[in-house]
This record gives structure tokens, sequence and C-alpha cells, in this order.
């Protein structure tokens, strides 16, 4: 992921992740169904709002095709500038860290997502996408 400034708010800038998917992927990706499945399901579980929701999505040509572009919030800083600080910084967190995890895996299990192989999407997710 690369991360980036969003300037659309003419109020405030924050920072975003941008995923740039694989060209073949393009208007095929599993990832953004899911997305969107999840995010219509968001707030109805208190793991909601540790799985990360799609801020937008666009796409750009480059010189192996049409590649979708996913807009996610910035998560927080990765474990390995953490344990760089000192290991005392990721043991404080750990414990928060888990829970967090937790949460957010029990709302995508109760949402019918689990990663479980190399089909990530259910068919109810790809039925509800189609309609």
């Amino acid at each position: 992921m690369i991360p980036a400034i969003d300037l659309t708010f003419p109020t405030y800038s924050r920072y975003v992740a941008l995923k740039f998917a694989v060209a073949e992927l393009t208007g095929e990706n599993d990832e953004i169904k899911i997305l969107h499945h999840l995010a219509s399901r968001s707030g109805a579980h208190p793991g909601s709002g540790h799985v990360p929701t799609l801020l937008d999505q666009f796409k750009v040509e480059g010189v192996n095709g049409e590649h979708d572009v996913l807009v996610l919030p910035v998560i927080g800083p990765n474990l390995e500038t953490m344990y760089e600080k000192g290991p005392a910084a990721i043991q404080k967190s750990i414990k928060s860290i888990m829970y967090q995890v937790a949460l957010g895996t029990s709302f995508l299990h109760d949402s019918g997502v689990v990663h479980g192989g190399r089909k990530l999407v259910p068919p109810t997710i790809q039925s509800e996408t189609h309609r």
C-alpha cells in the first residue's frame, strides 16, 4: 500500500492508504465486493469498527493495463515500526491490539467472510453485489 493524503474534504485533510490491484483483477476484484458487503453490515456488530472500510475506489491505466485502486483508511503504525522503538512499546499495546483483532475477526465471521483458500467471496456475497 502507498500512503497518500486525501484532500477531497475542504475543511481538513487525512492520510489514506492506496492499494493497487493487479490488472488481471480489474472489474473482478473480490476484495472490493467483500468491502461493499461489510459496509452494508457496518455498525451492526461491535467489531465493525475494527475492519477497514473502503473510502473510495477508482481505476488507473498502467503499462500492464487498467488497475483498480482502493482508498482505505490508515490503520496505524505497523508492528515493525513499534518494535524499532523497543519491545516494550508492543508489550504495552499487545492486549489492546489482540482485542481489536478478535473483535474484527468476529465481525468478519458473523458477516460470512472467512479466508479459507483461493476463493474469497462466498456465493451469498456474490449474489448480493449483483442485484
